[in-house]
C-alpha cells in the first residue's frame, strides 16, 4: 500500500515526517506521497491508501470523511500533543466521537494519551510509539542539524531561547480567530465562553513574558534573546513589541530543534517543544 503523509507547518514538521518516510521506505514494502497537507486534501484524489492524519479533530471531519469513501485506511500520529495536556476545550475539538469510528488506528505519544483515547476505541486498534521527532534527538540522527547549529551559534554565539505557544497577536484578525473557534462547537455557547476566559488568562502570561524579557534585556545588554513566535502568531506583530531591544531577536527560520539544541537556557509557558528540550538535558524555566 501507499502511505500517504501530510505536512501541515512544513518548518515545524518536515524534518521528523521525511524521516518517518525513510523507514517506512527502508523497512516496510510501502510508498509514500509527502507533500502539502492543502494541496494532498484538495488536490489529490488517492485510493486504497494509508493516510497519516496529524490530529485534526472537528475541523477536518468532513475532508476524513471524504478521504475514508475512497476506500482508505486512516491512522492518526497526533502533531501537537501530547493529548493529555490538552485542555478539556481542546479535547472536545481535536477529538469528537467522529473521529474515532473515521480513525483506524492511533499511534501514541505515550500511555496516557493511551489512557485517554482507549476510552473510546479498540485497544488492538491503539499502538504506544513515541514521535519520530524524539527520535531525530538522538546522537545518530541529531547529526542532520549540526549545519542549522553551527549557524545559529556562529550569528548569535550565547542566548536565551524563548518558545512562545501563544495565540494572541494571531495571523487572523483576533474577531476572525474567535468565530472561528466558535464554529468548531456549534450551540456550545458556555464552552466557548470558559475558552475565551482560558485565552485571557493565558494571555496575561504573555505580556508578562514580554516584560519580564525586556527587563531583563535592559538589564543584562551583552545577553541575547532568542524569541521564538508560535506558527499561528504573526511574525511582524511579534517584533513590534519588541522595537527598540536590540538585543531580542523575534524569528522563525529554521525548525526549532536545532535553536533549542544551540541555546544556553530554555523558556516556555507551557510549548510542547518543552519534551524536546527535556530529552536534550536543557536548562528550562517554566
Amino acid at each position: 500500500m501507499t502511505v500517504v503523509i501530510p505536512v501541515e507547518v512544513k518548518v515545524r514538521e518536515f524534518q521528523n515526517r521525511i524521516y518517518l518516510a525513510k523507514n517506512i521506505l527502508t523497512k516496510t514494502n510501502h510508498d509514500v506521497i509527502l507533500g502539502s497537507q492543502k494541496d494532498i486534501q484538495w488536490k489529490l484524489s488517492f485510493f486504497n491508501c494509508i493516510y497519516l492524519d496529524k490530529g485534526s479533530g472537528t475541523l477536518l471531519v468532513n475532508v476524513l470523511n471524504t478521504i475514508k469513501k475512497n476506500k482508505n485506511k486512516i491512522y492518526q500520529l497526533e502533531e501537537e500533543g501530547p493529548i493529555y495536556s490538552m485542555s478539556n476545550f481542546q479535547k472536545k475539538l481535536r477529538y469528537p466521537k467522529k473521529i474515532f469510528s473515521l480513525v483506524d488506528h492511533f499511534f501514541l505519544w505515550g500511555k496516557k494519551d493511551y489512557d485517554f483515547i482507549s476510552k473510546n476505541k479498540n485497544k488492538n486498534a491503539l499502538t504506544i510509539s513515541g514521535h519520530p521527532k524524539f527520535d531525530l534527538l538522538k546522537k545518530k540522527n541529531s547529526k542532520i542539524f549540526e549545519k542549522d547549529i553551527k549557524k545559529i551559534k556562529k550569528k548569535y554565539g550565547d542566548f536565551i531561547f524563548f518558545s512562545s505557544s501563544f495565540s494572541e497577536d494571531h495571523l487572523m484578525d483576533i474577531k476572525t480567530y474567535n468565530r472561528y473557534a466558535q464554529s468548531f462547537l456549534p450551540g456550545n455557547k458556555k464552552g466557548f465562553t470558559k475558552l475565551l476566559k482560558k485565552s485571557e488568562n493565558f494571555n496575561k502570561n504573555y505580556f508578562f513574558a514580554i516584560e519580564m524579557l525586556k527587563k531583563l534585556a535592559k538589564k543584562k545588554k551583552n545577553i541575547k534573546i532568542i524569541f521564538r513566535p508560535h506558527p499561528g502568531q504573526d511574525l511582524e506583530k511579534v517584533k513590534n513589541r519588541f522595537a527598540g531591544y536590540d538585543n531580542i531577536i523575534v524569528t522563525k527560520k529554521e525548525c526549532i530543534t536545532p535553536w533549542i539544541i544551540a541555546s544556553d537556557l530554555y523558556i516556555h509557558a507551557g510549548c510542547t517543544t518543552v519534551f524536546e528540550a527535556q530529552k536534550l538535558k536543557k536548562k528550562i524555566i517554566l
